[in-house]
């Protein structure tokens, strides 16, 4: 429905389809010559996004297109993030962006054009203004010790009422209370803290880290069991390495001389078993273990037996001493000489040595009892 009148003509189509193009071309004399084509016109192209996100500083926002892939195969998505930053690419229809605080709107602007040259309308939205982030809490730890089972608790402090705390605790337990957390560590080890909150915006403040170490518990050992004659003392003997790092409490103080020292001597009248408790006096961390003081009596060492076979007094027994599997006892001759040595469940002399009778005279025992330093010291006689 237009006509131009010159060797070559423009038009903008309002209408995609098939358009009749006619031309006619009219000689001097008044020949005339017709000829007439059909254009393929692509419909107007009308671009259009939304974006996703928070407008906050610290916020990523994404630009989605309303325009597929699948309907401009082979075009290139055009944007322009405001600030002079652009982005284009032929098989990413969507763009990103962050944004530095503003107190004005910033304007995205988006456009394609497809495959054949054609270029849609260019799409325009504002972002109204981007938030700043939130300021960082300050973050405090309150705990009597760190170490494995005790309750640790991290206060924050913020100047503002935030929306939303979000917690991660190091151990894979994450809490979204309140400003305050809380935990019971029973592994040693490093465990980062971690507070992000966000204000009434939804905008997030910078991550506070704050590392913690768990320190491990030392490992308690109150020595072997230990064995005393009644009346003796005996002292207690933990292995702990080195002595002097450790606070020691040992329970029931019954019978000791002083339950706050490494190595109390105990008197006791009766078996008994002792708590040790040591703490580390770097980390204040404590372990408990535990030992067994047994009493025997000693007055029943005969000093003479007479090993005759008339089944009278033929054996020197040590009974006071077969509860005590770690005792020993020795015999030697005057010269020094060793005769007889108790293996354990075995504490009875019959008055041989090598399967020999031994001859009548004076014999010397050592008896040393588990745990004491001084061994029982005295004579026997053998009659016959």
């Amino acid at each position: 429905g237009s006509f131009q009148s010159t060797e070559n003509a423009e038009k903008r189509f309002p209408d995609g389809g098939l358009q009749p193009v006619r031309f006619r071309l009219y000689t001097d004399k008044g020949c005339a010559a017709d000829t007439i084509k059909r254009i393929k016109v692509s419909n107007r192209i009308i671009s259009d996004f939304r974006p996703e996100g928070k407008n906050c500083e610290d916020s990523v926002i994404t630009f989605k297109s309303y325009l597929g892939l699948s309907a401009y195969p082979g075009g290139i998505w055009h944007w322009s993030l405001g600030e002079g930053k652009t982005d284009s690419s032929r098989y990413q229809i969507d763009t990103k962006g962050s944004f530095k605080a503003t107190t004005k709107p910033v304007t995205i602007k988006h456009w394609v054009i497809t495959d054949k040259g054609c270029v849609s309308d260019t799409s325009y939205r504002d972002i109204p203004l981007i938030h700043a982030s939130a300021q960082s809490p300050t973050l405090s730890m309150l705990g009597d010790t760190l170490c494995p089972g005790k309750v640790i608790k991290w206060e924050a402090s913020v100047s503002f009422t935030p929306s939303k705390w979000l917690w991660d605790l190091g151990d894979g337990i994450s809490s979204s209370t309140a400003q305050s957390a809380s935990r019971t560590y029973q592994n040693p080890g490093n465990y980062a803290i971690r507070l992000q909150i966000q204000d009434q915006n939804g905008c997030g403040a910078p991550a506070v880290v704050k590392q913690v170490t768990i320190a491990p518990p030392p490992k308690a050992d109150a020595g072997p069991n230990l064995y005393t004659i009644l009346g003796s003392s005996v002292v207690l003997q933990p292995r702990m390495s080195p002595p002097n790092s450790f606070l020691y409490k040992w329970s029931p103080s019954t019978w000791l001389n002083d339950p706050g020292i490494s190595n109390p001597t105990a008197t006791p009248i009766t078996d008994i078993t002792y708590a040790m408790k040591v703490w580390d006096k770097l980390t204040l961390c404590y372990a408990e273990d535990s030992v067994r003081v047994i009493v025997v009596e000693s007055k029943n060492i005969p000093n003479t037996f007479t090993p005759n076979n008339d089944g009278i007094n033929d054996l020197w027994e040590l009974k006071f001493i077969e509860r005590c599997p770690e005792c020993r006892a020795e015999v030697y001759a005057t010269n020094g000489m060793p005769v007889w040595r108790s293996t354990p469940g075995k504490v009875i002399w019959d008055g041989r040595a090598n399967g020999k009778d031994l001859p009548v005279g004076t014999y010397y025992y050592v008896i040393k009892l588990a745990g004491t330093e001084t061994p029982v010291t005295g004579y026997v006689t053998i009659l016959r």
